[in-house]
């Protein structure tokens, strides 16, 4: 509990406490700050090219408060999502009302949220679930497909992972937390544009 009070305050310093020239404080973080993102895989398939169209602190959106520490991996629709670690299946939501790139579906995008046992919460959007509702997940099992569904303009994942149940995205007091990516230049920094292929996990 220590820990996600103290991970907490960093946050609360890295997005108000950034000097003016910092213009984005996740891509610009220091080493000491560094030390202290969560560093997980990229939650796709080893050899599999994707793009990060939107990243944290994005320049279109994905910088509201709360919602910063998200990422779109540009990938086809169809890609295989993988779990970054093992943890239960916390909720799934489908409410199959379609998609596309029109403001109207906004509210639809199917999502899994799976709890790790440090207690964050992985929440993949934009997919067609492959697993169930309180099931038991390993890192690097295949839980989803990514899918057309909610507002959704471009084939993609759209990935983040939020400090706990109580952080949720939607649950008034969401705080997703800054991450570093397995085999990612720049020390795991997923810059956003950043075009790649997933290495080997």
């Amino acid at each position: 509990m220590l820990r996600f009070v103290w991970m907490a305050a960093l946050l609360s310093c890295i997005c108000s406490c950034s000097s003016p020239g910092r213009t984005n404080p996740y891509e610009s973080a220091l080493p000491a700050e560094r030390a202290h993102f969560k560093k997980v895989p990229i939650p796709l398939p080893p050899g599999t090219p994707f793009t990060i169209s939107q990243g944290a602190f994005g320049r279109s959106t994905h910088h509201d408060p709360g919602h910063e520490y998200t990422w779109d991996f540009d990938v086809p629709f169809g890609t295989p999502v993988l779990s970054v670690e093992d943890g239960v299946v916390l909720q799934i939501w489908a409410p199959d009302q379609g998609g596309g790139c029109d403001p109207k579906y906004n509210e639809f995008p199917h999502n899994i949220k799976i709890r790790h046992d440090d207690g964050t919460v992985a929440q993949y959007v934009h997919i067609d679930p492959r697993v169930k509702h309180g099931e038991r997940v390993r890192a690097g099992q295949t839980i989803a497909l990514t899918a057309k569904n909610g507002f959704i303009c471009t084939p993609q994942l759209d990935f983040g992972i939020y400090l706990d149940e109580r952080h949720l995205y939607g649950s008034g007091q969401m705080r997703s937390i800054p991450l570093l990516f397995d085999g990612l230049p720049d020390g795991g920094i997923a810059h956003e544009g950043y075009r790649g292929v997933v290495p080997k996990r």
